[in-house]
């Protein structure tokens, strides 16, 4: 977390191209699927 905010702080942000920047982290998963569900999709029939 250190090296991020270092590097926002000392580079991103002097660049004078970006004025602001959000970050958002995550501490921990609550689902992990990678399986979409495509049985709740109908087929399309021409």
């Amino acid at each position: 977390m250190h090296a991020f905010d270092q590097f926002l702080r000392d580079k991103l942000l002097t660049l004078g191209i970006v004025s602001d920047c959000a970050s958002h982290i995550v501490t921990r998963g609550v689902k992990n699927v990678t399986t979409l569900p495509l049985n709740i999709v109908t087929p399309h029939v021409s």
